[in-house]
């Protein structure tokens, strides 16, 4: 696969990411968190079962576009792996609005910003610019961090109604998390920068 076919198809996964991110925020918007919630839930046990127990082969195909090239296992690994993460997410808030009283839309929104924007960005950035990268870790280069900090104040301003110290605050931890080594950034990025929104005002 030559460099433009790799950057394509990064591309190709950053728009889906990020369409399926936008309407997991409209869908806590505007139906609410726990409705939300079922829903993925709902989503992912029917995804279970058409990719593990039906062998469903059009939705097989339609998963295996968009899995990594490097994932190993079943076709809809991969997706399943994000589901889960967004449903653990959203669990966790759930569980701390019982010690804790707090928005929980706006505190989940603040969260998954990162996640749709500056995360899913990170990857088209390090396959564009492959060949001259500086990389932090395996997971990030130094572009890929100071671009996905970058996108995030700027979201995080154009959507929410906070000072701008905030946003650079909460645009820095999400990158931080992404750094992780071994874990997946579906659970870490929205999860920790919803903590990490929640202790500003504590």
């Amino acid at each position: 696969m030559n460099n433009l076919q790799v950057v394509k198809r990064a591309l190709e996964r950053f728009l889906i990411n990020l369409a399926f991110c936008i309407i997991l925020m409209l869908s806590l918007y505007f139906l609410d968190f726990l409705p939300t919630l079922w829903i993925l839930t709902g989503i992912f046990i029917l995804l279970v079962i058409f990719t593990k127990v039906v062998h469903l082969k059009p939705l097989e195909t339609v998963l295996l576009r968009f899995e990594r090239q490097y994932e190993k296992g079943f076709s809809g690994k991969e997706t399943l792996a994000i589901l889960l993460g967004y449903i653990f997410f959203l669990i966790i808030l759930w569980i701390l609005q019982y010690f804790a009283v707090f928005p929980l839309v706006t505190v989940a929104l603040m969260g998954l910003v990162p996640l749709a924007f500056g995360h899913n960005l990170i990857k088209p950035v390090q396959a564009l610019f492959r060949n001259h990268l500086h990389f932090i870790n395996a997971k990030i280069s130094v572009e890929g961090f100071v671009i996905a900090v970058l996108v995030n104040i700027l979201v995080f301003y154009l959507l929410f109604p906070y000072a701008v110290i905030i946003f650079v605050y909460l645009s820095l931890i999400a990158a931080l998390f992404d750094l992780l080594p071994h874990i997946d950034s579906n659970y870490t990025i929205p999860l920790f920068t919803s903590i990490a929104f929640l202790l500003f005002f504590i």
